[in-house]
């Protein structure tokens, strides 16, 4: 019986850690993606209003310019003289996806993941540090 009780808390324990270690980020690639989008998995238990709050501060703080499209969809813009990009951010409760929407001819497709990649980082850590505004 002793062991039994042992062997409970052992593995009560070992989920626990694993569960709660596996909060890293995870993003899906357009590739990968039912959406054709970049898939970003949210917090678990994160209110609508944090989610919108993250994407529009981490948008602004990188030079986007955000628009509210829908309640749950922004468009995000980057103008730089004649490059310019374009994505809408959707989300839900379990997840952020990002589509790309437009790019410049000017704009080449590795500057405009590198600012997709940017903008996602800024949203991840606003959501994890929990500073959203």
């Amino acid at each position: 019986m002793k062991k039994m009780v042992t062997l409970t808390i052992v593995t009560a324990i070992s989920t626990l850690l694993l569960v709660g270690c596996s909060t890293k980020k995870e993003i899906i690639s357009p590739e990968h993606s039912r959406s054709g989008g970049y898939e970003i998995p949210i917090p678990a238990h994160t209110k609508k209003s944090t989610l919108h709050d993250a994407i529009m501060q981490a948008g602004e703080e990188n030079g986007w310019v955000m628009t509210e499209f829908r309640s749950s969809s922004i468009i995000a813009e980057k103008i730089n003289g004649t490059k310019s990009a374009s994505a809408t951010i959707s989300f839900s409760g379990e997840k952020l996806t990002i589509v790309k929407n437009s790019t410049s001819p000017s704009c080449s497709p590795s500057k405009y993941d590198s600012h997709i990649d940017k903008l996602q980082d800024a949203i991840f850590e606003i959501l994890q540090s929990g500073s959203a505004h």
